[in-house]
């Protein structure tokens, strides 16, 4: 069954594209009523297109899981990334691991402003599960479709109506290249590339800004961890930087190129 579930979540790790992790949150606990899972879909409010954004959706921990027709338990759950949000937008939650225990009540905060389309995003949580009670993830990020968790965020115009969901659809994707608003144009950050990709001791990074000054690189793991960060000068046009491997183990990353206004993400691997 882990080879299973293994198979199942490497296939859609490689297919997804990451929405950024805020950092730990001091979000307090909502409780969602008494079922397990998020609230009805319907009553999560919509994010307004083009406007500073703080949603905060109050869960319930699972008890058991079920995918593939196997049910097991669950000792400790482990969010390690939310896929497919809206351009612009971060989240994190009440654990500062994002580590949670059956029937645990917590919450996820989504933040920041997006440009991306008007109307419904699924978004996709990949998880880890404990199922034998001894401190190890025995099962690496399964996609909670499989288990039936299911998550909805909306975009409605600024005056316009709050559609509701259509769990029949699959929803729009986010941009993969964060597109600036209309107040941004000046701090765009583009053409993000990191080569070779997979690296094994040092990749060299490109990217084009469109304003002079600083930039801030980081990297993060795919439980959100920040695990690099550095700042170098930035020259109008094309800029390039070099990262090395470090003692960063082998694994899939996010790289993260931007300033106070804008910022490009590239998924890498560092291969063994």
């Amino acid at each position: 069954m882990k080879k299973l579930f293994t198979l199942l979540s490497f296939s859609l790790l490689f297919g997804a594209s990451y929405a950024q992790y805020c950092g730990s949150s001091q979000v307090s606990a909502i409780n969602p009523g008494s079922n397990y899972g998020f609230p009805k879909l319907d009553s999560i409010p919509c994010i307004v297109q083009g406007a500073n954004t703080t949603l905060d959706i109050p869960f319930k921990t699972y008890t058991t899981f079920t995918a593939q027709g196997n049910t097991v338990n669950i000792y400790k759950l482990k969010i390690d990334v939310m896929n497919n949000l809206p351009c612009g937008l971060c989240w994190s939650s009440t654990s500062a691991t994002n580590e949670f225990n059956p029937n645990d009540l917590g919450t996820f905060r989504i933040q920041g402003t997006t440009n991306d389309a008007v109307g419904e995003y699924k978004i996709h949580l990949l998880l880890s599960v404990n199922t034998q009670n001894q401190g190890n993830y025995d099962i690496d990020s399964i996609d909670a479709d499989a288990g039936g968790v299911y998550l909805y965020v909306r975009v409605k115009a600024n005056g316009g109506n709050c559609a509701p969901v259509d769990t029949n659809s699959i929803g729009l994707t986010a941009s993969t290249q964060c597109p600036t608003g209309i107040n941004d144009v000046k701090a765009n950050v583009s053409a993000l590339s990191v080569q070779p990709n997979p690296m094994t001791s040092e990749a060299n990074v490109t990217f084009t800004s469109e304003v002079a000054g600083t930039s801030n690189i980081t990297i993060t793991n795919i439980v959100g961890s920040v695990v690099y960060r550095t700042a170098i000068a930035t020259k109008i046009g094309e800029n390039n930087t070099t990262i090395n491997k470090g003692n960063l183990p082998a694994g899939i990353y996010i790289l993260t190129v931007g300033n106070n206004k804008a910022a490009a993400s590239r998924k890498f691997v560092i291969a063994e």
